[in-house]
């Protein structure tokens, strides 16, 4: 199970970015970027401040759905998701995309306003990691 979070373009297109749409905004903000296919429209991507281990992959998730979307494992602490849904803010702020954070809802929210230690994503994040120890327990 993983904590989703949505992008959504601004500009209300569906459709997957093009190469040259993204790559130098995530170049001017990211040390690694890897965008895939090699050419064409961009179905997924992956960025780190750093290095392409310590990267998150972005999903084009049709064009009936019009976002790319990402995850974070539940397996993580607590620090390591906070710290994932500020990085997800920080793309959202580069490419100029809105979130939308589905175990919130379905409203999509600017960047700037999004909120990424809010008391309700931490409660949820911890209730459904107890769930998922004891489900683990019991099937031991």
């Amino acid at each position: 199970m993983s904590y989703d979070l949505n992008l959504f373009r601004k500009d209300g297109s569906k459709e997957p970015f093009e190469r040259e749409d993204i790559e130098g905004k995530l170049h001017n903000s990211f040390k690694y970027v890897a965008l895939h296919p090699e050419s064409g429209p961009v179905l997924d991507f992956e960025v780190s401040r750093e290095n392409e281990a310590d990267s998150y992959e972005f999903h084009y998730h049709g064009k009936e759905n019009g976002c790319y979307w990402t995850y974070c494992s539940y397996g993580v602490d607590e620090e390591t998701f906070r710290e994932f849904k500020s990085f997800v803010k920080e793309v959202a702020i580069a490419l100029g995309m809105r979130i939308q954070d589905v175990q919130h809802g379905i409203n999509l929210i600017n960047p700037e306003e999004f909120i990424t230690d809010d008391v309700e994503s931490t409660v949820k994040f911890r209730y459904v990691k107890k769930v998922m120890k004891k489900v683990a327990e019991h099937l031991r």
